[in-house]
């Protein structure tokens, strides 16, 4: 039970719980008790398991380095976290009821204040990553080959950056993860993540499993190709989006997802019996795996070229994701429909990832000084007298003797 718990998980995740784990049994045997606790069962071992618990962050703020070179010191919620993993341990590979103290909770409000004292409130900003939009990508795209991208030359024509160019385009159009489009370091193919199975064709009002090549050559303004949803972080045994097709609509432009998928299945053989086992985006025709470093490498190569006087690390491969919820929602898409069309499970995600952008902003802040404001509460309404009862009765008096 136990080997079976430890696996079950993504595989980030079991990484993160690993080190907290470390850090934990490390806290515990400086304080000579076991890491392993048992649910308390009366006030004394709830104050015993708050001590444990508060203790374990200032501890850990002594020996975490900043996940950030520019922070001052490590957060607290990323001090926190740490003891999330370790109730995720008890919980999920021992099952052991476990609860985090409210005292610890109290403990941790406690540090927020002090950190936003010592390093100012804007030190705890989170510092996520900006939406790529299409206009970047096209940028992107229209680099010259020739360009040293590391131990890569760029080519255009080369099938490494055929690929590399379906994945970018794809990514923004389908709003994937980078764990959906690469393979984790270390890892070959599993099934469940996108294979060149994962893509069908309707073309022509028809749908085409595996369309032919003198197929893709008559795809036209109309056609769509249809991409089965892998398995992810949020959906890990396909239950809940793999039954929901991406239907991505073709054109000749050079951004468009459908036109990029293209020309990577004409590059491949027609009746290609691996299909089903082989990555979607792969490093070569045979469809050896694009493994996470490489395509940050390569992505990072080609926006330090593409964009020589900005940041570049605004932007990761997650900001792909990022820049089709934030186009989306510039398209006036409701906000259930991003999440609907990313495939995220939860509305607080895409209230996160659907970014206003300026002209946006400035298009409704506009309207806001031109608007007349009449509302008013019902409170306001009936707590308020807005007739002159009080006349009326001393009217009606003489009335009434009359």
């Amino acid at each position: 039970m136990l080997q079976a718990a430890a696996r079950n998980g993504a595989a980030g995740t079991l990484q993160i719980n690993e080190r907290s784990w470390k850090h934990w049994e490390e806290f515990c045997a400086s304080l000579n008790t076991p890491p392993v606790r048992e649910h308390p069962s009366d006030q004394f071992e709830v104050d015993r398991e708050t001590v444990l618990q508060a203790g374990f962050l200032p501890f850990l703020a002594a020996i975490i380095e900043p996940r950030a070179s520019k922070d001052a010191a490590p957060k607290p919620q990323s001090l926190f976290n740490h003891l999330l993993s370790v109730r995720r341990v008890h919980r999920s590979q021992l099952g052991i009821p476990y609860d985090i103290m409210k005292g610890t909770k109290i403990m941790l409000l406690s540090h927020v204040r002090d950190y936003i004292a010592r390093h100012g409130p804007e030190s705890l900003i989170p510092a996520r990553k900006e939406p790529f939009s299409s206009s970047d990508l096209m940028t992107v795209l229209r680099l010259p080959s020739g360009i040293q991208l590391g131990k890569h030359r760029l080519d255009w024509s080369d099938f490494l950056f055929v690929s590399f160019k379906a994945l970018l385009c794809t990514g923004l159009s389908a709003a994937f993860r980078k764990a959906e489009l690469c393979t984790q370091d270390g890892k070959s193919y599993e099934r469940g993540h996108l294979s060149r199975a994962s893509v069908a064709w309707r073309i022509g009002g028809i749908d085409i499993n595996q369309a032919s090549h003198a197929q893709l050559r008559k795809l036209r303004r109309g056609d769509l190709v249809a991409i089965r949803p892998p398995l992810c972080k949020n959906d890990p045994f396909g239950q809940w989006f793999s039954d929901k097709a991406i239907w991505l609509p073709f054109d000749n432009t050079e951004i468009n997802a459908a036109n990029a998928l293209a020309e990577l299945f004409l590059r491949l053989p027609e009746n290609d019996a691996a299909r089903t086992t082989t990555p979607l985006f792969s490093i070569d025709v045979p469809g050896a795996p694009l493994h996470h470093s490489e395509a940050d490498s390569i992505f990072k190569a080609l926006l330090r070229h593409a964009f020589p006087g900005i940041d570049s690390s605004r932007w990761s491969l997650h900001s792909l994701r990022i820049g089709c919820a934030s186009a989306l929602l510039a398209a006036g898409a409701r906000p259930d429909l991003i999440q609907a069309l990313c495939r995220w499970r939860s509305p607080q995600s895409a209230l996160i990832y659907a970014r206003i952008g300026p002209s946006d902003y400035s298009y409704w802040m506009d309207r806001v000084s031109n608007q007349t404001v009449d509302a008013i509460t019902a409170k306001r309404i009936f707590d308020v007298r807005i007739d002159a009862d009080a006349f009326v009765a001393v009217l009606n008096g003489p009335v009434d003797d009359m």
